[in-house]
């Protein structure tokens, strides 16, 4: 149902009515450049760890619902490569379908974060508790607070390597995509 919908959203934007809200600069097309890779490595490395946030999480024993690898980072990995991607995405865009389209993707992943904590919160009962306490929604915060060490080890290279290249997929694939070659902003 989310790729079609994202399809559906695609075709959408690409039929909106441009309406420009502000110039673009030179300086704004480097921030998706510079930002989207660390969205693309914490959707991969979200995807393929296993973290009390992500679908069925909230089976896991107690012992298993400790946080390791990228959940180190944030418990909402792929959340936040998603909202990364989206805010990436509307600074080099200065029109309105784009504030509209990637602004509500990011509100979405913003608002998915609080719903998927509430719903742990409701149905793990006090098991969630030391989740909450020793993780942080919001990346590196719980790090920088002494809460919980970044599980490098955990993490992996392998996990880097494949968001990266994911990355480059991306990049690769976005004029025949979209239209417009990310290149550009380089």
């Amino acid at each position: 149902m989310a790729l079609v919908t994202l399809i559906w959203a695609a075709r959408e934007f690409g039929e909106a009515l441009h309406v420009e809200v502000r110039a673009q600069t030179e300086i704004l097309r480097h921030i998706t450049a510079a930002i989207t890779p660390f969205a693309c490595i914490l959707a991969i490395a979200g995807v393929s760890t296993r973290n009390v946030t992500s679908v069925g999480g909230e089976e896991l024993s107690p012992e298993n619902a400790k946080a390791c690898g990228i959940a180190t980072v944030s418990r909402h990995p792929l959340t936040w490569g998603f909202a990364l991607w989206a805010l990436a995405h509307i600074a080099p865009n200065g029109d309105g379908e784009s504030i509209i389209c990637f602004g509500g993707f990011a509100v979405l992943a913003i608002v998915e974060m609080l719903h998927i904590d509430c719903r742990r919160r409701e149905t793990m009962g006090s098991d969630w508790g030391p989740v909450a306490l020793t993780t942080s929604a919001v990346p590196v915060l719980a790090h920088s607070r002494g809460r919980m060490e970044v599980d490098w080890k955990g993490i992996g290279l392998a996990r880097l390597v494949r968001g990266i290249a994911f990355y480059a997929i991306l990049v690769m694939g976005h004029e025949w995509a979209f239209g417009i070659s990310p290149m550009l902003a380089w």
